[in-house]
């Protein structure tokens, strides 16, 4: 459903150009439901899993993927799915999970949609998406 990104990476290589870098911070929007849907995540980790360490790592490396995308939002490519390509959709992988999200340039914001488990099925991932988005 969409390409591999190394957020981290990427962002530790931005940090180190930040004297050289002519590039312009985008609003992160993130809504409550998305917080909400990364802290169901976190949970079932933790309680089902039994492994709470792995379920800071996880919701610790998700904010920080989605927290990167203020500098240069456009490096994650638009999703393969057509009808979200079209509507402008991104998807970028992190782990297991994938973010959803939009870039609105006049008002300089990225918007999150949705932050799912990356192995359900792609009907059910779209349904999901566009549950958010209609």
């Amino acid at each position: 459903m969409c390409g591999r990104e190394e957020p981290f990476r990427l962002k530790n290589v931005l940090r180190q150009l930040e004297g050289n870098w002519d590039g312009v911070n985008y609003k992160v929007e993130i809504p409550l439901r998305v917080h909400e849907q990364m802290l169901r995540i976190a949970s079932y980790i933790q309680e089902e899993l039994m492994a709470p360490q792995a379920a800071k790592n996880v919701l610790a490396n998700l904010e920080g993927a989605i927290l990167s995308l203020d500098l240069f939002p456009e490096r994650v490519p638009l999703s393969r799915d057509e009808n979200m390509r079209s509507r402008g959709i991104r998807c970028m992988a992190v782990q297991n999970f994938l973010i959803y999200f939009w870039i609105d340039e006049e008002n300089m914001q990225v918007n999150i949609i949705n932050v799912i488990y990356g192995r359900r099925s792609d009907e059910i991932k779209l349904a999901g998406v566009w549950q958010d988005i209609q």
